[in-house]
C-alpha cells in the first residue's frame, strides 16, 4: 500500500486513504461525522465494492476526542497494523485492512515531524551517504506497508552457545536493520533507521512474531531481542516489552539488547532499566567496543550481559592488544556481575582465544547462521567444541 507523502503537517478533519489497484491517485475519504460505518451495503458511510467485505463490516467512532475502530461481526475480519481485532484504538498513520481492502487512517491533527515519513523524504541519504531518489523512498514505504498488512515477517534466529562445551545457552533474534540476509534496498535500510510510524509498527510486529516463534525453543534457553537506537526514548517501549515477556513461560529468560551507543546514566534510562528489571527482563549492552574503564563507569546501570562488537573478536588470536582488552573487560564484567558474550565468531581459533580470555558465551557463524525458530530448535548440536 502506498502512503501519500505531504510536505505540510496534516490538519483538519480525519480521513481514510486508499490506493487503487491500478496504481492511480490515492482516494481520500473524509470522516465528517461519527459513528462512521464501512461495508458493502449502499447505506454504509463508505461503500466498499468487494465480495469479501461484509454488508456492515466495521465502524469508526470518536469518543472523548480519541478514535476507535470496531469490527461488526464480519466474516473475513478487520485488521489493524497486521493484527485481527474486534475493537482497538485508531491512531494517526495506522494501517486499517477491511477484509482485503487497505486504508491508511489520518487523524487530521498536527503530528511531530520525527514521526512522519516526510522526514525521510527531506533527507534522502542512505547510510553509505549516497543520495536516494524520491521514488526509491516511496516504493520502500510501500513495501514496508505491505509487509505489515500481510504479516510478512521473517522469524530468524542464531544460537548463543557455551564456549566450553558447545551447549546452546540461548537464541538471538535477527535485527530488522541488517543482521539477517535479504534483498532490502538502500531506501528500506534508511527507513529502518528512522522512527516513522510504519517502521515503529513493524519493529513491534517483528518482536511479537519472534516471541511466538520462541515457543519452539527448549524451556531452559534464553531469548535475546535487539532494540534499534532510535527506539530508545520512545513512549510505551518498556510497556510493550513487558507484554511480550508475559507471553513467554515463567521459567524462560528474556533479554533486551540495547545498543551501547545510546546507553547513558540519565533519568529516562534509569527508569527504563528499572521497569525492565521489574518485569524480569534482562539487559544486554550490544556492540561494545570500549575498554574496561568505560564499563566500570556504567556500574550503576550495569547490564546483565555485554556483547562485544564484531571487530573486537575478528582474528583476535593474532592481536595481542585486543586480547588484553577483552581479558580486562571480562574481569571488569565479573566485578560488576556482567557476562561478556563474544559476537561474530567465525573460526575455531577465534573461539579458542575468546575462551582462554574468559568469555564463556559466544555467537557467530561458527555455530550456525540465521534460521527460523523451528529449524534452530530441531538442529542437532555437538556438545563438544568444534
Amino acid at each position: 500500500m502506498r502512503t501519500q507523502l505531504m510536505l505540510d503537517q496534516a490538519v483538519g478533519m480525519p480521513w481514510l486513504e486508499h490506493d487503487p489497484a491500478d496504481g492511480g491517485t490515492p482516494e481520500r475519504t473524509p470522516l465528517p461525522s461519527f459513528p462512521f460505518t464501512l461495508g458493502r451495503c449502499e447505506s454504509a458511510d463508505l461503500t466498499i465494492d468487494s465480495g469479501r467485505v461484509s454488508r456492515e463490516h466495521a465502524r469508526i467512532v470518536c469518543e472523548g476526542g480519541k478514535y476507535r475502530v470496531r469490527d461488526l461481526g464480519s466474516t473475513n475480519g478487520t485488521f489493524l497494523n497486521g493484527r485481527r481485532i474486534e475493537e482497538a484504538p485508531l491512531e494517526d498513520g495506522d494501517l486499517l485492512v477491511v477484509a482485503d481492502v487497505e486504508f491508511s487512517f489520518f487523524a487530521g491533527r498536527p503530528q511531530a515531524p520525527e514521526s512522519m515519513a516526510t522526514q525521510v523524504m527531506q533527507d534522502r541519504r542512505s547510510r553509505s551517504g549516497k543520495r536516494l531518489r524520491g521514488e526509491e523512498v516511496i516504493w520502500a514505504i510501500r513495501r514496508l506497508h505491505e509487509s505489515l498488512a500481510q504479516r510478512a515477517i521473517e522469524n530468524l534466529w542464531t544460537p548463543i552457545v557455551a564456549l566450553e562445551d558447545g551447549a546452546v545457552f540461548g537464541y538471538a533474534a535477527a535485527d530488522a536493520g541488517g543482521d539477517e540476509p535479504g534483498d532490502r534496498s538502500k531506501a528500506e535500510r534508511l527507513l529502518w533507521g528512522t522512527d516513522c510510524r510504519v517502521v515503529a509498527r513493524l519493529r513491534h510486529l517483528r518482536r511479537l512474531v519472534a516471541i511466538e516463534g520462541a515457543a519452539s525453543f527448549p524451556q531452559d534457553t534464553c531469548v535475546f531481542l535487539k532494540l534499534d537506537p532510535c527506539e530508545i526514548g520512545s513512549a510505551g517501549l518498556a510497556e510493550s516489552l513487558r507484554k511480550l515477556r508475559g507471553m513467554l513461560p515463567h521459567q524462560r529468560a528474556m533479554v533486551v539488547e540495547v545498543p551501547d551507543s545510546v546507553v547513558s546514566d540519565t533519568p529516562y534510562y534509569r527508569d527504563f532499566r528499572g521497569r525492565l528489571q521489574d518485569a524480569r527482563i534482562g539487559i544486554a549492552h550490544g556492540d561494545f567496543s570500549a575498554g574496561a574503564a568505560q564499563l566500570m563507569q556504567q556500574e550503576e546501570i550495569a547490564p546483565d550481559y555485554l556483547k562485544l562488537a564484531r571487530p573486537m573478536v575478528r582474528a583476535i588470536h593474532r592481536s595481542r592488544e585486543r586480547q588484553q582488552q577483552v581479558e580486562s573487560l571480562v574481569a571488569a564484567g565479573r566485578e560488576i556481575g556482567c557476562e561478556v558474550i563474544a559476537v561474530g565468531l567465525r573460526t575455531k581459533d577465534e573461539r579458542d582465544a575468546c575462551r582462554r580470555l574468559g568469555c564463556r558465551l559466544g555467537q557467530g557463524e561458527l555455530f550456525g547462521g540465521w534460521q527460523p525458530a523451528a529449524v534452530q530448535a530441531s538442529a542437532p548440536r555437538d556438545p563438544s567444541p568444534r
